[in-house]
């Protein structure tokens, strides 16, 4: 009994002087614990002890993949061969009795350079996967509700990129793929001649919490081809970083019927103008100039 008391207590004061420079760092962070190829513990500090109801110095010697079912051990000794046999850094994330854990294997090289331990960090993200699950359930929600909305809608950073986007501004208006979309600068998809007006509104919504609206035509995968659209955007705050969330609404048929009826209302101003037996002149209120007149006053005045 006092052998094994003896060599455990040896094991531990190898390990506080071999790590006497490191050992304050080292008892600081997460579970973590160095092993050699063959998964042998060698070092340990003490929230992995913790993790496995030990003390530091019960953990080392132990072989880190008996400590977790076979099915789990082959996944985890792969990674670990995989990062002495590359050098890389190699992370890996599993679950067990509905924890999830990552693993972040980090090569160890002798004094002759060969890559002989591995310094392993561990990491309960349970809490965090559960968070993004729910986030997950919520974007679906979010995004099945935006898909319903009939026009583009997007979030725009400071620098004019779009970052996120639905499928009608990426298929009718940009034409792109996912990837591509990445890359896509708002202002071009607006027509060159409107693109003073947007852009004014878009510098003046970055310093504004309040919503505004602009009318504009929009280039239908890059033109020449373009249609109304009617675009409101609010700035939003997402991480203390400021963003535009715009919506775009086609009204070309509205406007093309507008444009119709006025041109009809003109000309029928135009008709009643020229044809009228009285006299008529329309002038420039600044200047008195006569601008237009019709017959009736060119007979008059002769």
């Amino acid at each position: 009994m006092s052998n094994n008391s003896d060599h455990k207590d040896d094991s531990a004061g190898t390990f506080e002087q071999r790590y006497k420079t490191l050992l304050t760092v080292f008892d600081t962070l997460g579970p973590s614990f160095v092993i050699d190829h063959n998964g042998t513990i060698l070092e340990s500090n003490q929230a992995f002890a913790v993790i496995l109801g030990k003390q530091v110095h019960e953990c080392i010697g132990k072989n880190a993949y008996d400590l977790v079912p076979p099915e789990l051990a082959a996944k985890r000794r792969e990674k670990a061969y995989e990062a002495l046999r590359t050098g890389k850094i190699i992370t890996y994330e599993d679950e067990r009795v509905g924890r999830f854990n990552r693993f972040t294997f980090i090569p160890i090289a002798d004094k002759d350079g060969k890559l002989t331990q591995l310094y392993i960090a561990a990491q309960d993200i349970t809490e965090l996967r559960m968070a993004e699950k729910e986030a997950l359930k919520s974007n679906l929600v979010s995004n099945a509700l935006i898909e319903q909305i009939p026009g583009a809608v997007l979030i725009m950073d400071a620098h004019g990129r779009v970052v996120q986007w639905n499928a009608y501004e990426r298929d009718v208006i940009a034409g792109k793929s996912e990837s591509e979309m990445a890359n896509t600068l708002l202002i071009e998809t607006i027509h060159p001649e409107d693109r003073r007006l947007v852009g004014e509104k878009i510098s003046s919504l970055f310093q504004s919490d309040h919503e505004d609206s602009a009318e504009a035509r929009v280039l239908i995968h890059g033109g020449p081809e373009f249609r109304w659209y009617k675009i409101s955007a609010k700035r939003i705050i997402i991480n203390d970083t400021p963003y535009l969330i715009g919506i775009a609404t086609d009204f070309t048929d509205h406007k093309l019927a507008e444009d119709t009826a006025l041109k009809h209302s003109e000309e029928r101003f135009k008709t009643l103008f020229r044809e009228h037996s009285a006299v008529k002149l329309l002038i420039d209120a600044s200047t008195a100039n006569i601008i237009d007149a019709n017959q009736a006053a060119a007979d008059f005045y002769g």
